[in-house]
């Protein structure tokens, strides 16, 4: 087949199309880069201007060959070059002084996006998703066999929406290529490299209508053939995500079968961290917990080992060759037909080009030359992956944040304490990032800190190992729109944490407050609403003075701590215990009740006083005082009181008897005389009887004295004492040195 080349350069400019002579082409492609062609070409000195106006122009070069189709490489000038000669260079024959020496590179139209920097979020998404976005307005293809390659959270971190774009690419084993027709150039998307299209065949005896193979090497080398990844999600009760992998496959490189695991690499076992549990959440964004991802993640953890894997054996066999194919391209397959050994379907990986064209200018010493492509491939049963190159960004320090959320909610939370955040490089309008966990002083299993920040706070994100992929929120701030509780000119005397009720104002805040100021240490707990105290065992309140408990209105309460740290003291200088209940007050009591009293005992009641009792009732050397106008009444099923030597008194101030019943029985626990009064109505003055005697005065007293140990036994269904008071006056019942059961 001929090799003599002709070159054809169409250079494509705002005023129109124009024809340029081209000199030389040089350059390569290679699966999953951008290419870069160098072309040098001549134009009239007259034309430099113009010449340097095609930065940025679309521009296609057609390489034909003799007995083959067209080969057009399409693409933006990215860099000019102008070449300037003096009169001796010129005069020598080097360059007419009618034209001058120029250089154009060649790269993908895609190349500004190379250029670029930029942050932004991509969420609930996949990789087609992130395709799409960077991609817009370029024509682009996705074959995609392999998944989906779904993202709940991808971020594009101070890098080009091309490296972004392309460490996407490389972390999901996925590749790209490129291909021209016409001044069209497509980004071409796959995942898998075994079912690439065919693009030529060769043959290495040069049939007829056949591109020839030149020349070929093979190249095999050590690679480890054995794999781990781990793993760890938040989400899973087993946090443990891991999977392992083994390239035990033969090959055919050629005909000859080639096998990567050799047994010297059984050791090298290659293992690595990987974050896919980010990428798979249970949760939707109102944070209601919702089905699982599409994809498990557990079989993407096995996908992800085997790609892994392949990203290291595909570097153990790589072949390599010439031919005069000039529509020879990456990221197709290649037939080799007629080569002994070699036989068999290649993926091309990478091709580079020199070609040299005869020189249509006088003066000028290019002659054509002969056209040759290198190659390099490896078996089509090889999957290949593109190494990593593009390292992923590190955040070298924390990034702030605000809080965002469900609208007419405080706090938007899933069942973890993740919340949503709203970085402030987000370029969407109503950006918010995915669930993002919140660091706690302390979390176990149903133990543990639970703070979560509100809608509005400002916050600080950090990044695990600096992965932006991986952010976690990890403090608070206060700025001018959100300052502490309280007064600001005593901020630096007060520690304290405050909690404001959801959709509440400033002053709905449950607070702890410690006044740290000089002699004062005053510590303050206060709940808006409800508040309760539980415990299981002891409980011990200890306090060096006061301790009141106010129950109801709380107005004229102050809720501050005290500022002069003054004490206030009963009228003898002793630390008083008080309990002030505006409405009612129940005590239940399901064992004994016991209250000791050093000092007197005093109980007031404004209204009617009722006391029931089911079982006996004793009073032991104890005075009970009712002042003020009230009503008494005690209702008792059986009373008993056991006296010995001394003497009952019931003093009454100015008070009147109203109703009085009384069905009594009194006896000698000696079997003395019996009394037995069965009813009295109104006043009685004096009753007497051989033991002792009753006098009953409304001015007066009730007085009973006992010479004898005796018993008073109540025995009716239901008595009733009844006792009016009028005005201040009191009712005083005394027990002298008696002892009572």
């Amino acid at each position: 087949m001929s090799s003599e080349t002709r070159l054809t350069l169409t250079a494509r400019s705002r005023g129109g199309d124009q024809e340029l002579t081209v000199l030389s082409l040089r350059g390569g492609e290679r699966v999953s880069a951008l290419y870069e062609y160098e072309l040098e070409a001549c134009a009239p000195r007259d034309a430099e201007g113009r010449i340097r106006s095609l930065l940025g122009e679309d521009l296609t070069v057609e390489i034909a060959v003799e007995g083959q189709e067209p080969r057009t490489i399409g693409g933006i000038i990215s860099s000019v070059r102008v070449s300037l000669h003096d009169r001796t260079f010129e005069a020598a024959g080097g360059m007419s002084e009618e034209h001058v020496l120029y250089g154009l590179t060649l790269s993908p139209n895609v190349y500004p996006l190379s250029r670029n920097r930029r942050c932004r979020l991509f969420q609930a998404t996949n990789l087609a998703g992130i395709v799409g976005e960077c991609l817009r307005g370029f024509d682009s293809t996705i074959d995609f066999e392999e998944g989906s390659y779904p993202y709940h959270l991808a971020v594009q971190y101070d890098e080009s929406d091309w490296s972004h774009l392309e460490r996407r690419l490389t972390e999901e084993g996925a590749y790209y290529y490129f291909l021209s027709k016409g001044d069209r150039v497509t980004v071409c998307l796959a995942d898998s490299s075994p079912k690439a299209p065919l693009a030529t065949s060769l043959s290495e005896r040069g049939q007829p209508g056949v591109p020839r193979l030149l020349r070929w090497k093979e190249r095999q080398r050590l690679v480890p053939y054995k794999c781990g990844i781990v793993d760890r999600d938040s989400e899973r009760f087993s946090l443990d995500v891991d999977a392992e992998a083994e390239f035990r496959s033969v090959i055919q490189g050629g005909t000859r079968p080639v096998r990567l695991d050799v047994p010297c690499m059984n050791e090298a076992s290659v293992g690595t961290a990987e974050f896919l549990s980010q990428r798979f959440t249970r949760f939707g964004f109102s944070g209601a917990l919702g089905e699982a991802a599409e994809d498990d993640l557990d079989a993407e953890a096995r996908r992800r080992v085997d790609v892994r894997l392949q990203q290291r054996t595909a570097q153990g066999f790589l072949a390599r060759g010439r031919t005069d194919c000039a529509t020879l391209r990456p990221g197709h397959a290649v037939e080799i037909r007629d080569a002994d050994g070699r036989v068999g379907r290649y993926f091309v990986t990478s091709i580079k080009q020199r070609v040299e064209a005869a020189a249509p200018l006088a003066g000028l010493r290019h002659r054509a030359s002969v056209y040759r492509c290198d190659f390099e491939c490896l078996p089509i049963d090889l999957p290949y992956r593109a190494p990593t190159r593009e390292p992923v960004p590190f955040v070298p320090g924390v990034e702030t944040a605000t809080v965002v959320g469900m609208p007419q909610h405080d706090v938007t939370n899933n069942e973890h304490g993740s919340v949503l955040v709203r970085f402030h490089w987000d370029e969407r309008p109503e950006g918010m990032s995915s669930w993002i966990r919140v660091l706690q002083p302390s979390a176990g299993t149903q133990f543990g800190h639970a703070w979560l920040p509100r809608q509005g706070d400002e916050v600080v994100v950090a990044f695990e190992d600096g992965d932006p992929d991986r952010p976690l929120v990890v403090a608070s701030l206060y700025n001018d729109g959100r300052m502490p509780a309280g007064d600001r000119r005593r901020h630096r005397d007060h520690s304290s944490i405050a909690v404001r009720s959801q959709g509440g104002t400033s002053e709905s805040v449950s607070h702890w407050l410690i006044d740290d100021a000089s002699m004062e240490g005053t510590s303050y707990l206060a709940a808006i609403r409800d508040m309760a105290w539980t415990s299981r065992n002891d409980c011990l309140l200890e306090t060096g003075n006061d301790c009141s408990i106010v129950v109801g209105d709380l107005s004229g309460i102050s809720r501050e701590p005290n500022q002069t740290g003054a004490v206030t003291e009963g009228d003898d200088g002793a630390p008083q215990y008080s309990v002030d209940v505006s409405g009612s007050f129940d005590k239940d009591v399901l064992g004994p009740l016991r209250s000791y009293i050093s000092g007197y005992f005093t109980l007031r009641v404004d209204g009617m006083t009722e006391w029931i009792g089911y079982g006996p009732v004793v009073l032991t050397n104890s005075s009970l005082t009712v002042a003020g106008a009230s009503w008494t009444q005690i209702d008792v099923l059986s009373t008993r009181v056991c006296l010995p030597l001394g003497s009952l008194q019931i003093v009454c101030g100015i008070s009147s008897i109203q109703y009085l019943q009384v069905a009594a029985m009194i006896r000698s626990t000696h079997g003395g005389p019996r009394f037995t009064h069965a009813y009295v109505d109104m006043l009685v003055h004096v009753i007497e009887f051989e033991n002792g005697i009753v006098r009953c005065n409304i001015n007066g007293r009730f007085e009973f004295d006992v010479t004898e140990d005796c018993s008073n036994t109540i025995g009716q269904q239901r008595q009733r004492v009844a006792v009016a008071t009028q005005e201040a006056s009191t009712c005083n019942l005394v027990f002298g040195s008696s002892v009572h059961e």
